[in-house]
């Protein structure tokens, strides 16, 4: 074989080694060009903790060795801005939301999905939302209905220092698209909006008397308005912090059956709620968020009423054995020896009892000690206890009520009978009532 033709199948053999074939890789978008020499890499890899949801950049390696390539992972410090209206505050999540789909290689915003989890601002028709800790510029806002899982055509009025909300109703999502050091990022944060604050509907919310407690309540709404109002069994509660409404934190996701409830003009109704599973035991000062509707010219408006109360911290901040009963060795919790009289009012506790203490941090009191030495009646001091309670039975008696709390070992029936009897039986968590022995003349 001739020199020349040699040279020839040298110079064929090394343009075949450089010709590259494409390999398209299944980490959302990255294309290998491999030859036999070299390999080329063009990548567009998924990152969920980049702005864009991608990593872009190039590698480039010859026989096998790594001699450059360059990678932009598009992350930038987390940088939190927050949503305000003239009493709440939430902050706005920032980031990318996306994931590898279940068939490879795509990636899909997570707001088409019930699973993901925004805290809620409420708002109406022409409300503006002020935009705190906003460092960049905003250059467009998406909104997101999350009823029908798609995003909609709707223009939405904005400067960097607030948004107004546009006249749509119901839950949506809105994107934030904004400069930040050069760079685009997406702010989400979740919108109930309304056609109405609601302020103009009369109806008035209370907390039943001694129905307070740190893990529930019930609820006595009273429609004073011209309408008829309807509602469901769904709320949530928020925390009174810093000047403030924050939503409180959830410990266990609630899930509700949510059939309407008429709640006509001039109507008065209980609603019981007990959060514990959902908030656990609360203290401070938080607010329930209860939704409510009324039909108009075919079509329903929704609008929120809050009913606040406050937990004392002194009641709650105690030691594990905040109420401690002491029993003796007696059998009978039917049977009641009276404790302590006073202002007209009697406490009887039951013969198996030998005592009852409780911690209010600084002191350890007997409780007849702790009503008559710290300038309380009886009901202002057995109300601290029944803080720690469920509210576990109302009588048709004129409103008897039963408090228990098996952590405790404890049981209280505050009587309050149509005949005027207002005095305390108190015995352990196995006590049931007794009309025959309890609440009597």
């Amino acid at each position: 074989m001739s020199k020349k033709k040699i040279i020839i199948i040298l110079i064929v053999v090394f343009v075949l080694m450089l010709i590259p074939f494409p390999i398209h890789l299944k980490d959302g978008g990255s294309i290998e060009y491999k030859a036999l020499l070299y390999k080329y890499t063009k990548i567009h890899r998924l990152n969920e903790k980049s702005m864009t949801g991608y990593e872009d950049g190039w590698e480039l390696s010859i026989l096998g060795i790594h001699v450059g390539g360059s990678i932009d992972t598009n992350i930038i410090d987390e940088h939190i801005i927050s949503i305000r209206s003239d009493d709440k505050i939430i902050d706005a999540n920032t980031g990318s939301f996306c994931y590898v789909n279940a068939k490879g290689g795509s990636c899909i915003d997570k707001i088409d999905f019930q699973d993901f989890r925004y805290d809620i601002i409420s708002s109406y028709y022409n409300n503006k939302l002020y935009i705190d800790n906003l460092d960049g510029s905003i250059k467009s806002i998406e909104v997101f209905d999350y009823s029908f899982k798609k995003f909609i055509d709707t223009k939405v009025e904005f400067t960097n220092d607030y948004i107004i909300t546009p006249s749509i109703s119901g839950p949506y999502i809105f994107k934030i698209n904004a400069i930040y050091e050069g760079k685009n990022i997406d702010y989400y944060f979740m919108i109930d909006i309304s056609k109405t604050s609601g302020e103009d509907i009369d109806l008035k919310l209370k907390i039943k008397e001694d129905t307070l407690t740190n893990i529930g309540l019930i609820m006595i709404m009273e429609n004073l308005s011209d309408r008829d109002l309807s509602y469901g069994n769904p709320y949530s509660i928020e925390k009174y912090e810093n000047g403030y409404w924050r939503s409180a934190p959830m410990i266990n996701d609630l899930a509700f059956n949510d059939p309407a409830f008429d709640l006509n003009k001039g109507e008065a109704k209980e609603f019981s709620i007990n959060w514990e599973y959902g908030y656990g035991k609360l203290v401070g000062k938080y607010r329930i968020v209860k939704k409510f509707d009324y039909e108009e010219n075919d079509n329903y408006v929704f609008f929120n009423k809050y009913l606040e109360f406050e937990i004392p911290i002194k009641v709650i901040a105690g030691t594990a054995n905040t109420i401690q009963v002491e029993k003796n060795n007696l059998q009978d919790s039917n049977k009641f020896n009276k404790y302590l009289e006073r202002d007209g009012k009697k406490v009887f506790i039951a013969s198996n009892i030998k005592e009852i203490y409780y911690d209010d941090v600084k002191t350890k009191y007997e409780l007849k000690d702790y009503i008559q030495n710290t300038w309380q009646n009886i009901d202002d001091s057995i109300k601290h206890l029944i803080f720690y309670l469920t509210l576990f039975g109302e009588l048709n008696d004129g409103g008897t009520r039963i408090y228990k709390s098996e952590e405790y070992d404890i049981t209280i029936v505050k009587c309050n009978t149509t005949i005027g009897n207002k005095d305390y039986y108190i015995g352990d968590y196995s006590m049931s009532f007794d009309s025959n022995s309890m609440c009597k003349g």
